[in-house]
């Protein structure tokens, strides 16, 4: 789950019977989808099952299933063996979909921030600024646009770079969301979404033509003591993303910000009190350098992936998505600790991702008993590299296994072990007409 990385745990949580529910739903959904009736199946889903797989993949035997790790290989060597057990056929190929990540690096000696103002003026590297461990190597000169929090949202009706060429710029953007800590925010109130992420700044910033990125914490709420720069490699990402990205502490901000006659923590506070668009162009003589040097080290990682067919021969072509990620943290060290103390120690990831995928094994294991009754067939994927930035589901859609046009809809179980206050939270039903009417139903 990447919504955000500092709510990590790395103690094992406690897993609640709400899975149940999840998996309860999900089989309602699945069965008007695959089967096309909601005929009342003989199979009963095994919660008992389901909490044996999650004690195995969050055991201490697998050491987090950090990615690129041998641990995670033998989780995917267990997902392959139940999808087997459970009487799954494999793609072309076999069970394992491989593919290479970045799941690490290494930051290089030659990393500068030079603000070329009247008087030019350099930065300190992990005192005033540091890269990010998914920045681009290669060095960008150029103006300087404040882009607000760099969201483009249109699901909230928010965009920072609306009537904004930003094409060749450097562009600053706040570190998290608006309105963070209000509960009545569109943003999901305090729960901060995959906007606030590092990685959606930066892939928002370069599809806005952005030549760098620039990111600093947001004064309201993370100023003084806490405006830390994030420890070099704590912030896990995709491969190089093409553009130089580093972090920058607010005091360099503040005094660009103040030489262009504007308040940094004003300005912060004029976009959250109504969501307005405050992005503008810094004076056109104040130009910044950003080089950066960052190494990146590679693993092969795989998706795991196995198919029931359907029976009508109309509809076996079509195909319905199980998913869920089955890599998580490691010992820390790839990024997304919750605490840069517990870095080092076992990150179990008990409820995010063992629970989903667990699921996802157990509705395979429950289709493949009621597979008479499927007129479409399921796919049912373990992706790996989620934690790295969504990275196995994103080459899956890049390089396909069966036709994308001939896939209807796709199911994702992310981190269903636990419950807050006994609702049970779907994303994604705007996706389709028809899945917000079935969730509805069944409520």
């Amino acid at each position: 789950m990447r919504n955000q990385r500092v709510h990590r745990r790395s103690t094992r949580p406690q897993i609640a019977p709400a899975a149940g529910l999840r998996l309860w739903l999900a089989r309602l959904l699945l069965l008007i989808l695959a089967a096309g009736s909601l005929a009342v199946a003989a199979t009963v889903l095994r919660p008992d099952r389901w909490l044996n797989d999650v004690k195995y993949l969050s055991s201490d035997e697998l050491k987090g299933r950090g990615d690129g790790t041998p641990e995670l290989d033998k989780a995917a060597d267990y997902i392959e063996e139940q999808f087997r057990k459970a009487g799954l056929q494999p793609l072309p190929g076999g069970f394992f979909q491989p593919f290479a990540a970045a799941t690490g690096a290494d930051l290089g000696k030659d990393n500068q921030l030079i603000a070329l103002t009247p008087k030019s003026q350099s930065y300190r590297l992990r005192r005033d600024f540091v890269p990010l461990s998914f920045s681009a190597s290669g060095e960008k000169s150029g103006g300087v646009a404040f882009v607000g929090y760099g969201i483009t949202a249109p699901e909230y009706n928010y965009d920072d770079y609306q009537g904004l060429d930003v094409r060749g710029k450097i562009v600053l953007v706040l570190r998290h969301e608006p309105q963070e800590n209000e509960q009545a925010s569109v943003f999901r109130g305090r729960q901060l979404t995959r906007h606030a992420e590092f990685m959606s700044k930066a892939i928002n910033a370069r599809n806005h033509g952005a030549a760098a990125v620039l990111v600093v914490n947001d004064p309201a709420n993370h100023s003084s003591g806490d405006d830390r720069l994030v420890p070099f490699g704590s912030s896990s990402g995709a491969d190089d993303l093409g553009i130089p990205i580093v972090q920058v502490k607010q005091d360099a901000v503040n005094a660009w910000l103040s030489a262009a006659g504007r308040s940094f923590p004003e300005l912060q506070k004029a976009i959250d009190r109504d969501l307005s668009n405050h992005s503008f162009l810094l004076p056109a003589n104040f130009q910044i350098t950003v080089h950066t040097e960052v190494h990146q080290r590679r693993s092969n990682l795989k998706n795991v992936i196995g198919v029931l067919r359907g029976s009508d021969p109309k509809l076996r072509d079509e195909y319905i998505v199980i998913g869920a990620h089955y890599d998580h943290l490691g010992s820390g060290e790839q990024g997304g600790s919750m605490s840069a103390a517990q870095i080092g120690q076992i990150h179990h990831g008990a409820d995010d991702n063992a629970s989903g995928t667990a699921g996802m094994m157990e509705l395979a294991r429950y289709f493949a008993a009621e597979r008479a009754s499927l007129r479409r067939s399921i796919l049912f994927m373990a992706f790996a590299g989620e934690e790295l930035g969504l990275l196995g589901s994103a080459y899956y859609v890049q390089q396909p296994l069966a036709p994308l046009g001939h896939t209807i809809a796709m199911l994702n179980l992310d981190m269903i072990g636990r419950v807050n206050n006994n609702k049970l939270y779907i994303g994604g039903v705007g996706t389709s007409p028809g899945f917000r009417k079935l969730v509805e139903e069944e409520n």
